[in-house]
């Protein structure tokens, strides 16, 4: 007679947990957080399974909520989508607007990281009217930004990034966005929209590619401490410089970016590093090395779930950085990525840094002492 009250004690604990962890997701302590998070991984996945079966809004949207980002990081994609899925097909979901807007976000959010532009966008945009609708100005500006993504890439692959956002509506919600933060005095919020403004500027091939925001962002995240952006920073500001042909400032913010995902465990991010790394090699006519790391990011693609690594890179860099793909044989590149797609995350790292495997860790504390 007391297994009601005991499974419902076990899902408020573990709600609890999740609450606490996501704002350390990232911080100077993510990795910790994320490794006990993955160690209570099955207990999370009980409590959410029971929520759910039970129509229990507020536990099961509250999980999925706060573990959105683990399960991103940790390379769980394919699960969120599931569950985010199944929990927005019920009409339960929908009843409480905060709840509904909390949903909606975590869906958005994975569904970027899968390049799914098109369920991106309606959850997104919801979101923001629920929020406005709410009156919640914090959760406003965070729903802003999260919209602007919906301007900066096409819906489907091979359309003209030109044409993605042809009325600017992306560079107003984001101006929106940053009054809202400098109202609230929120830094590391104003830090997301200059970076933002900067992701603008890198998908429309404008300017010079995003960089001197990307560099503003930098700041202001190393200042509050948020090292999930400065390694953003870090990859899209090294990004633009090799479009720039800015190589050696390039490999210098590259190689401090696949530190940064490493050291935190994010192995999504280590994905898209190693595709800039690709490109910088390239760049410097490296073409077997900037191959292997191709096929390491290829690799890793597939077994995070995070295809937004794939969309960047066969649809939306292809024409505008160096790509491999153009420059060797179909065969000798297949042969050559198999190489590193058969590399483990840290040996992929470590040759994206060119040290040995065994040197990883000493580097990774290195640049935590020097941060």
């Amino acid at each position: 007679g007391e297994r009601d009250e005991i499974e419902h004690r076990h899902a408020a604990w573990f709600l609890d947990l999740a609450r606490r962890a996501q704002p350390e997701l990232s911080g100077a302590d993510q990795r910790q957080w994320l490794e006990r998070l993955e160690r209570a991984h099955d207990n999370l996945r009980a409590a959410m399974d029971r929520s759910v079966a039970e129509g229990d809004a507020a536990t099961s949207i509250g999980l999925a909520f706060a573990l959105w980002r683990f399960w991103q990081k940790r390379g769980h994609l394919y699960e969120a989508r599931r569950r985010l899925d199944e929990i927005a097909g019920h009409d339960w979901s929908r009843r409480d607007p905060v709840l509904q807007a909390r949903l909606l976000e975590a869906l958005g959010g994975v569904a970027w990281w899968q390049g799914d532009i098109r369920t991106m966008r309606p959850a997104y945009a919801n979101a923001v009217e629920l929020w406005r609708g709410l009156g919640e100005k914090a959760e406003l500006a965070n729903a802003l930004y999260n919209y602007s993504f919906v301007f900066t890439v096409p819906d489907t692959p091979g359309d003209d990034m030109r044409d993605v956002d042809p009325e600017g509506l992306g560079f107003r919600i984001l101006e929106e966005a940053l009054g809202l933060y400098h109202e609230l005095g929120d830094e590391r919020g104003e830090g997301n929209v200059l970076w933002g403004l900067g992701n603008k500027s890198y998908f429309s091939r404008a300017g010079d590619g995003g960089a001197e925001k990307f560099a503003q962002a930098l700041e202001r995240f190393r200042h509050v401490g948020d090292r999930t952006m400065e390694a953003w920073s870090l990859h899209m500001l090294g990004g633009a410089q090799v479009r720039l042909g800015q190589l050696d400032a390039a490999g210098d913010n590259l190689r401090h970016a696949i530190r940064h995902f490493w050291e935190s465990g994010d192995a999504s991010g280590v994905t898209l590093v190693l595709d800039d790394l690709s490109s910088l090699a390239l760049a410097r006519d490296e073409l077997e090395r900037a191959a292997r790391l191709w096929g390491a990011a290829r690799n890793l693609t597939n077994a995070t779930g995070a295809a937004l690594a794939g969309f960047v890179d066969g649809w939306i860099e292809q024409d505008v950085r160096p790509n491999v793909r153009k420059s060797l044989a179909p065969e000798r590149l297949t042969e050559l990525a198999q190489d590193g797609a058969r590399l483990s995350l840290d040996e992929a790292v470590a040759y994206g840094l060119e040290i040995d495997v065994t040197d990883l860790a000493p580097h990774a504390e290195a640049l935590e002492s020097s941060s």
